[in-house]
């Protein structure tokens, strides 16, 4: 019984959590003051290196299937990443 209760107070406490973030965003994108400008920053800054992490692994994958396209820069890169993945490999067995 007692857990009941608690999870019917986690589920409402994760629901005004959720709209006082929504609350929260809102109140940024809006204002212009000193704080709002720099939590602006921030949160873009951050949704910029999620974005160059999504990137990067797209990318990592599209390397490693070759279709990153036929150009010299895409040979060099698959050449490397290729390198890379047998030295590691190596490495692990020879406990460099």
């Amino acid at each position: 019984m007692e857990t009941n209760k608690l999870q019917v107070w986690q589920k409402k406490h994760n629901k005004r959590v959720a709209e006082f973030h929504k609350n929260h965003v809102n109140n940024i994108q809006n204002g212009n003051g000193l704080l709002a400008r720099w939590e602006k920053f921030v949160y873009n800054k951050g949704k910029a290196l999620a974005n160059i992490n999504v990137l990067h692994k797209n990318h990592v994958s599209e390397v490693e299937r070759g279709e990153n396209g036929n150009g010299l820069l895409a040979k060099l890169e698959r050449f490397i990443y290729n390198k890379g993945k047998k030295f590691f490999k190596s490495s692990k067995k020879t406990n460099i």
